[in-house]
């Protein structure tokens, strides 16, 4: 009964703006419509300022929550087509854990934006050692992580599991959840051929009955998990978290 509550209020206090909620705001902060043409959508931060161009307020959601696109649902449908310049800079030095709160609020501030977290059962992907054992090699945790992705390419240095998990996420448009049991971290380099339905693959259909594009050439990105990395996608129903949003608004002014 306990549990009830707190998970209700806690859907609450999620529902309300985070700037009515005593939340730190930045010192500093400029909302602009995007000019015309304005360009690819880009993101970059540093101690204590952080800046978007070209950003889609779904883009600044899935920027601010840790969130992936398939992970944001409802909303005004300019959600993901009107673009905005953000520019803000914090009181004081700021990681980009902080600068994510920060951004939160200023959402909720300039954008009247009203989130909830839904939790349903739905299609994922498990990622497990494969038959044969993982071919990862663990490395000195250092500095790090780094990555960057593309269509065809994943190339992480000082990696966690976890976050090969969240970045195979993002390019299969599924949650895959991390059941290696493997606690290292890793150098990662993953080549599979680029296919424009591997983000739309249902999750139940064998990766080998799925055939790439006529274009492509090398493995799938399924079995290049397998093959390079001694890893397997394996296809499941599990608890899928969805942020859905109940409101947003244009923004207002400076």
């Amino acid at each position: 009964m306990l549990r009830n509550v707190v998970i209700a209020i806690a859907a609450v206090l999620l529902l309300m703006p985070a700037a009515t909620l005593g939340q730190p705001t930045f010192d500093i902060a400029s909302v602009k419509p995007s000019p015309s043409g304005g360009g690819g959508m880009d993101v970059t931060f540093d101690t204590g300022r952080l800046t978007l161009r070209n950003a889609t307020l779904k883009f600044c959601i899935e920027f601010a929550y840790r969130v992936k696109d398939f992970q944001v649902s409802g909303g005004p449908a300019w959600l993901a087509s009107e673009t905005f310049d953000i520019d803000a800079k914090a009181a004081g030095p700021a990681d980009s854990q902080e600068l994510r709160r920060l951004l939160q609020t200023l959402l909720a501030d300039r954008f009247q934006l009203r989130v909830r977290l839904e939790t349903k059962e739905g299609p994922t992907y498990a990622l497990i050692v494969a038959r044969g054992g993982s071919k990862l090699h663990e490395v000195p945790p250092g500095d790090g992580p780094e990555m960057r992705t593309s269509r065809n390419r994943l190339n992480a240095r000082k990696i966690s599991m976890s976050g090969i998990a969240q970045a195979l996420s993002g390019l299969l448009g599924h949650t895959v959840v991390d059941l290696t049991g493997l606690k290292g971290v890793y150098d990662v380099i993953l080549n599979w051929a680029p296919d424009e339905r591997q983000t739309t693959q249902k999750p139940g259909v064998p990766a080998e009955a799925v055939a790439p594009g006529e274009n492509a050439s090398g493995p799938s990105i399924f079995a290049a998990v397998q093959e390079q990395l001694g890893l397997r996608l394996e296809a499941r129903r599990g608890p899928v978290e969805t942020l859905v949003v109940d409101h947003a608004e244009r923004p207002t002014a400076n």
